[in-house]
């Protein structure tokens, strides 16, 4: 028969068994499958040997049930993915960023954990309430922290580590601060852009830059980029513009994923539907031909080059590639100084115009997709708000239908 001792503070259940053998048990979690508690027992010689294991034991099992353990633990075998998997697919700025989401928000939470013990339960407390109730993070970053998880465990599936992916089934319901977000209408309002333009018609470069961008829809990083060569301003039939490039960062890590140094260089356009020749209308015509001009005017002053065609067209006063932080800068500037700082304008902004006017003339979505350069349709109607007015024009058109019913 069992012999039970009267049990120390914390220690849990220590008794003695029939041979001598002395035994603790300590709860980790709950088992999803059954949700009965999940048990370990520890065994010993003595009481105090039990006692001392239990100790400890209590002592390294974190918040989500299971024991600390820095062999085969998650932050390992994940940083190892990263390093020799992932960073390998994508590029630097995007590896900079799962880097950094693994570093902040998964590593400090269940880093230590074997990664073969994470359960479903373990990663849904972790995204649903650890990240996204108490540490306020914004949907979208939780998002993109289960995505990263979903990769790895994906990984180790196909390796055949583990039988399941636990990322798989998690959940992360909308909280009223990202349902409202979600709703935010992302291009400037029609009301608005009269006072945007009458800014920007002031400006030697945010006239032009501004509007090729709202009427053909380069990325800030694809007009930064883009060169004298690849505009047509001459031959009225063929007015257009030629995306093939994009400005960018690339950063430089060391063998452990730590950021040494970045740098800004010429890269390929976000994906290959991203490549693409699109229209300019008469008013983009217009600003790009005064532009140019007094560039050459500049250019005969300075002696720096502007206007030949590998020369960037929205260049510094160098000639040299403007940086993106910078430009964005000086953009945020001018739109202080011209009282447009609370209109929620940025770049990204002036894409979701262009894609918003067309929208609101009806024009195809594939054809918006097509000039917007995305892989996918449902990213462009993402892209697009609806105003009351619009709701309201629908329901013209509904009385319609139903005058024609009667």
């Amino acid at each position: 028969m069992a012999k039970h001792s009267r049990r120390g503070n914390n220690e849990g259940s220590i008794y003695q068994r029939e041979d001598g053998l002395w035994v603790a048990q300590i709860t980790l979690g709950i088992n999803e499958e059954t949700g009965k508690p999940k048990r370990k027992s520890i065994y010993g010689k003595s009481r105090a040997e039990v006692a001392q294991k239990l100790n400890f034991m209590i002592g390294n099992t974190n918040n989500y049930g299971v024991i600390n353990e820095t062999k085969d633990s998650l932050k390992t075998k994940m940083t190892r993915w990263l390093l020799d998997f992932k960073m390998a697919e994508v590029t630097s700025r995007t590896f900079e960023g799962c880097m950094r989401n693994a570093k902040l928000h998964i590593f400090p939470h269940i880093g230590d954990l074997p990664y073969t013990k994470v359960s479903t339960e373990i990663c849904q407390r972790l995204l649903a309430k650890t990240l996204y109730i108490e540490k306020k993070l914004g949907l979208a970053t939780v998002k993109k922290v289960q995505f990263l998880l979903n990769q790895f465990y994906d990984y180790l599936l196909i390796q055949k580590e583990i039988k399941d992916n636990p990322v798989r089934n998690t959940k992360i319901s909308p909280n009223e601060r990202d349902k409202l977000k979600k709703k935010e209408y992302k291009a400037i309002r029609p009301e608005h852009r009269n006072l945007f333009f009458k800014a920007i018609n002031k400006h030697k470069v945010w006239k032009p830059l501004c509007l090729t961008i709202l009427f053909s829809s380069p990325r800030i990083g694809e007009i930064l980029a883009l060169k004298w060569r690849n505009i047509e301003l001459v031959n009225p039939d063929l007015y257009g513009i030629k995306i093939e490039n994009s400005a960018t960062v690339k950063v430089n890590f060391d063998e452990n994923g730590n950021v040494l140094s970045r740098e800004q260089i010429i890269g390929v356009t976000k994906s290959a539907a991203s490549e693409r020749e699109n229209p300019l209308p008469d008013i983009v015509v217009d600003a790009l031909r005064e532009y140019k001009k007094m560039r050459q005017l500049e250019q005969a002053i300075t002696g720096y080059s502007y206007v030949g065609d590998d020369d960037f067209v929205f260049g510094n006063d160098e000639g040299a590639l403007r940086s993106y932080s910078g430009t964005r800068t000086m953009f945020d500037r001018f739109l202080k100084r011209n009282k447009l700082d609370k209109l929620n304008i940025h770049f990204h902004t002036l894409r979701h115009t262009f894609s918003n006017m067309l929208f609101e003339a009806n024009e195809n979505p594939k054809v918006i997709q097509s000039l917007l350069g995305h892989k996918d349709v449902k990213t462009t109607m993402i892209y697009n708000s609806v105003d009351k007015k619009q709701t309201q024009s629908a329901r013209v058109i509904l009385n319609k239908f139903a005058s024609e019913m009667e």
